[in-house]
């Protein structure tokens, strides 16, 4: 995030927008909140884990991205999971904070933004599955 051509990072971020509560309410699920800050962009100059700047969905649907572990290790293009678990998750995240109906379109399409190819767009419905 930018302000006057200054990047914000998170614990810079008081009060009480979605961005800030959804990062304190994860201090206890790593593996969320790395989605949260890779989606917002707010991993630089933090310890690891993390993921990369963008993701990737492939044809089956699984989310990819490149990762760094604890130990500083880098894992180029590593499965995430399902696509529609982390949707899933970032649905519960949303019903967690109780985001309000514009919160939930930001949150949503910084992850859509944050996903930067989807490989199922370019699948024909019975390849998709979806004539049977």
């Amino acid at each position: 995030m930018e302000t006057n051509g200054k990047i914000i990072m998170p614990t810079m971020l008081g009060g009480d927008g979605w961005r800030s509560r959804a990062l304190r309410s994860l201090r206890d699920d790593p593996l969320m909140r790395c989605f949260v800050l890779a989606i917002l962009g707010w991993q630089h100059g933090l310890k690891p884990p993390r993921f990369g700047k963008n993701a990737r969905i492939d044809r089956e649907g699984l989310l990819y991205s490149n990762m760094q572990d604890i130990n500083y290790k880098i894992y180029p293009d590593h499965c995430l999971g399902q696509v529609q678990t982390v949707i899933d998750n970032f649905r519960r995240l949303a019903d967690h904070l109780s985001l309000k109906d514009h919160e939930r379109i930001e949150m949503f399409t910084e992850l859509k933004k944050w996903v930067a190819k989807d490989e199922r767009a370019n699948q024909s419905n019975e390849e998709r599955g979806l004539n049977k």
